[in-house]
This record gives C-alpha cells, sequence and structure tokens, in this order.
C-alpha cells in the first residue's frame, strides 16, 4: 500500500526566505519510498491577510471592538489600505520603479516603527542600495499592520512564535534518523536547551527528540 505525506510548515515563521526543514524531510521520506508533499501556510496566510479588504475588514472590525492602539495608525487607516497591495506586489517582484516610489517619504504612511527612521538610510544602503532600501521600509508598513492587529484584533497574531511553540510541544518524539536542522536555541527549563526548526523541535543532540 502506497503511502502519501503532506509536509505542512506552520504560520508565520521566517517569511523572507525558504526554510528547509520540511525539504530535508521530504527528501528523508522519499529515500524510503513514501510520497510526500509540502505546503508553506506562512506564505498562504500571509498573502490572505495583507489584502485591500483584509485590512479594511480589520479596521472595521477594531472599531466594533473599540480599540484604537497604535493611534498613528488608526489615523492613517486609509492610506494602510489603499497601499497594502502596492507594498505587497514590491515584496514579491523587488522592480526598480516600485522602489523609487516606496522610498518616497510621503508615498507610505509613517506610523510608530517608520517615525523611527529619523535619518537619510543612504548610509546604511548606499547609492545602489534602492532595493533593499524599499524592502526594509516595505517591511516596516507590514510590521505596523501586524502589531496593529495583535494590539486591536487578535493577541495571538504574531509572525515569528518559535518560543511558544517550544514550551508546548516536548512530549513527542520521532525517529532517530528524523533529521533536524538547528536553526537556533531556546531554553524552556534550566539545564534544557530545545533546538528549533520550523517543522521540527529537537531537544539535545543526544536525545534527539522531535517535535513535528
Amino acid at each position: 500500500m502506497s503511502i502519501n505525506a503532506l509536509l505542512v510548515t506552520p504560520p508565520f515563521t521566517q517569511l523572507n526566505t525558504a526554510y528547509p526543514a520540511t525539504a530535508y524531510i521530504k527528501g528523508f521520506l522519499e529515500s524510503k519510498n513514501v510520497n510526500a508533499t509540502q505546503l508553506d501556510l506562512s506564505i498562504e496566510l500571509f498573502t490572505a491577510v495583507f489584502t485591500k479588504e483584509f485590512i479594511d475588514a480589520i479596521f472595521k472590525q477594531a472599531d466594533l471592538l473599540g480599540n484604537k492602539e497604535l493611534p498613528l495608525v488608526y489615523k492613517q487607516k486609509e492610506e494602510y489600505i489603499h497601499k497594502v497591495e502596492s507594498v505587497m506586489n514590491y515584496l514579491r517582484v523587488q522592480e526598480v520603479t516600485a522602489a523609487y516610489q516606496i522610498v518616497h517619504k510621503d508615498y507610505l504612511p509613517h506610523g510608530h516603527r517608520r517615525i523611527k527612521l529619523d535619518k537619510d538610510l543612504t548610509t546604511e544602503f548606499g547609492n545602489l542600495g534602492i532595493l533593499d532600501k524599499a524592502k526594509h521600509i516595505a517591511t516596516l508598513f507590514v510590521e505596523e499592520l501586524g502589531d496593529f492587529i495583535n494590539a486591536n484584533v487578535d493577541e495571538f497574531f504574531s509572525f515569528t512564535r518559535y518560543y511558544l511553540i517550544s514550551m508546548y510541544l516536548y512530549d513527542v518524539h520521532c525517529a532517530p534518523t528524523m533529521p533536524c536542522q538547528h536553526a537556533g536555541t531556546v531554553s524552556d527549563s534550566p539545564g534544557q536547551t530545545g533546538y528549533w526548526t520550523r517543522t521540527a523541535i529537537c531537544i539535545s543532540d543526544s536525545q534527539r527528540k522531535c517535535v513535528q
């Protein structure tokens, strides 16, 4: 009997680059003649949330709840609603013309993160770093909206939650041969270090306990 496996990457973790964990697991499973498919819910959810319609619904929900934390974002909500898709388009394809538009000081709203950029970024990115500069400003725009959602609509909304996941999922084991990429470490109790990836958490090299 053939076995088909679906490897799901849960949101939100490391949106700026593909995470290798499911690719390693897929390779291992296929070496054992198990058909495997990958699904990245981080990208799926991210592109579903950051649309004109959804962000408009977020601000309306905040109004219904009577929540107006992060007033700089709320006061400029029309700008966020109407600019979110152009920002997303730029993050998908870094095109030079769009980059010059995004870095213009009056194009995107200045929320609680953007106002901290009180200096010219030329020294950080240089004259040839227009694409990276625009990507940085676009990222601040997205993070400001993420902060607003977290503060006013959904307290559990967050782009990265490694530590929280690691605290709850330590009791599940996987085979010792399961590959684990040690992307970083978290500590949940004295003397214990957990090694995490997007789809697996390992407790110490010797035990090789993994959470999927």
